[in-house]
């Protein structure tokens, strides 16, 4: 096994932890991977905190030439790369998109696996972010993310087959985290049912939801109105509570509203 000494910190690694230099006898250069992506994140922070306090004026381009398709284009096709001297990126939006594209489809198990490692190092994270930018959607934003929603699943449907297919493979593949869930599904139910509550009551809405289900050939579910699981608030499991919907508006719904929140 060959071994090299990183110059930055001083530490004997494997040669393949090293980044590629085809100029140097060995092929790879004097610093390692993990020092060489902390000086780049240390350099390209330096500069922006130098442009955002005035001290750095980046020239504003107004065209370039894409370095893939070769075509000139307005400064605002290109994305923003703190790094390059003139702030943009050398390929355009398109480009970055379909090479993008074209990778993932050739490597996809691969790309799979990093996004999984990715999120489960950062998931706490991860949620956290999400939740709090969920937080602050006022009424109108969340209602247009609805229609957005709908209007995607209008212009780009799904073969039912593949996603009936696709839950079952997940299901086999999680039996325990889907058992884990419906666990917490029944306490949380469970806790939720008030004492006047009387069993068998719900059934007649939910039979109400099939019927119309089998009726339109839509699939309709049976919500609850105020979530049962949240972290602003918890509902009642009772026939005051419960309505249908459709299954897309219910998806879009989740647990994060619901009438007269704010």
């Amino acid at each position: 096994m060959i071994t090299k000494v990183c110059s930055a910190c001083s530490v004997e690694k494997e040669l393949e932890k090293f980044t590629v230099n085809r100029a140097k006898p060995d092929g790879h250069g004097g610093v390692c991977k993990l020092c060489k992506n902390a000086q780049n994140k240390k350099k390209y922070a330096d500069k922006a905190e130098a442009v955002a306090k005035g001290d750095l004026v980046l020239p504003v381009v107004t065209t370039k030439t894409c370095s893939d398709c070769g075509l000139e284009k307005a400064g605002t096709e290109f994305y923003a790369k703190v790094g390059a001297p003139d702030g943009l990126q050398v390929k355009c939006k398109a480009c970055t998109s379909r090479l993008r594209r074209e990778y993932y489809a050739n490597h996809q198990e691969a790309e799979q696996t990093r996004h999984t490692l990715y999120y489960i190092r950062n998931r706490f994270k991860i949620l956290t972010h999400e939740r709090s930018k969920r937080g602050n959607w006022s009424k109108c934003e969340r209602e247009a993310k609805a229609e957005y929603l709908r209007k995607y699943k209008l212009t780009h449907p799904t073969d039912p087959s593949k996603t009936r297919d696709h839950l079952e493979t997940y299901r086999l593949k999680n039996l325990s985290r889907m058992a884990a869930k419906a666990s917490r599904y029944r306490a949380a139910r469970f806790k939720a049912t008030p004492c006047w509550f009387v069993e068998g009551e719900d059934t007649i809405i939910f039979d109400e939801a099939r019927r119309i289900s089998e009726a339109t050939g839509i699939l309709h579910e049976v919500d609850h109105i105020i979530p049962l699981n949240s972290n602003m608030v918890c509902g009642l499991h009772c026939i005051q509570n419960l309505q249908i919907l459709t299954s897309l508006e219910n998806r879009s719904k989740g647990n994060r509203w619901w009438p007269d929140m704010w």
